[in-house]
């Protein structure tokens, strides 16, 4: 099964990039507020999208059981010294991972933290040990099998800026040691929002390696041990920023992107997977 769907997102990927009749993304209008919304993930379990929206308070997350649904908020409560929530991945093992902010010496961080999530309320617990610390983690995604998270962050022994770097769950359930993603898929510039579409198939944003301006969405394949040349999505990418991307189960491709005026203000959109007869017309 999920070899097929590698192939068809990977179609996808690339006739976006090759269509010469540039199919344009359209707006989720449903999706649309006033805070800004990013952070989006599909939960396989409840079967629904959960999406991160900036509050008084700080940031908290908001479900939607469809694209033309209108977001409604989660109940949050916080079993661990945390506060804010946002970035919610989910597995198909039933997993839940976040982000939230936890006090440093001078200053909160934020850092990642596991979850446990029904239909309407999402318990914060405790963070992940191995990735506690004086710098900046966030962003994380969870291969569906459950058996590995990427995440942005800013620690030291990347490539600069923000980078992707990984974990991987040991046999006895815990967490292994953070680990350097590698240069191909990490630049000096920032790397960020990455999302496992399959176990060895990531999207992600980077402002490092070219494109249309800012920060673009790119697609990297996992093979013989090291993610693969990374491919931009180009009829996503524009001169704003594009990040935040992920694949619904119709190979739609769900992104948000952040308008280049003096507001900033970040909208979702949403690009139809090309048929390979449009394709090919």
């Amino acid at each position: 099964m999920e070899s097929l769907l590698l192939k068809a997102l990977l179609f996808s990927a690339i006739s976006h990039s090759t269509d010469s009749m540039q199919t344009q993304p359209s707006l989720i209008s449903a999706w649309q507020s006033r805070s800004a919304r990013y952070g989006s993930c599909f939960d396989p379990i409840r079967r629904q999208w959960l999406i991160t929206q900036d509050g008084d308070h700080g940031p908290t997350v908001y479900r939607a059981a469809a694209l033309t649904e209108q977001p409604v908020a989660m109940r949050i409560t916080h079993a661990a010294a945390t506060h804010g929530l946002g970035y919610v991945t989910c597995a198909q093992n039933g997993d839940a991972y976040g982000v939230s902010y936890v006090m440093g010496e001078r200053q909160p961080y934020a850092t990642i933290v596991r979850l446990f999530v029904t239909n309407e309320s999402i318990t914060v617990g405790e963070p992940v040990t191995d990735l506690q610390g004086q710098w900046y983690s966030s962003s994380p995604t969870i291969s569906p099998d459950g058996s590995r998270m990427i995440f942005a962050t800013d620690r030291t022994g990347g490539s600069g800026g923000t980078d992707l770097w990984f974990i991987e769950r040991q046999v006895d359930g815990t967490w292994s040691a953070p680990q350097f993603c590698g240069d191909v898929i990490n630049s000096p510039a920032q790397e960020r929002t990455p999302q496992f579409v399959a176990n060895d198939l990531l999207l992600f944003s980077s402002d490092g390696f070219g494109g249309q301006g800012g920060m673009d969405v790119y697609l990297s394949v996992f093979r013989n041990g090291t993610w693969q040349d990374p491919v931009p999505l180009d009829n996503v990418n524009s001169a704003m920023d594009e990040t935040d991307a992920s694949f619904a189960e119709d190979g739609s491709v769900i992104f948000a992107r952040k308008s280049a005026d003096q507001n900033g203000q970040i909208q979702y959109f949403m690009l139809p997977r090309l048929s390979a007869d449009s394709a090919n017309e």
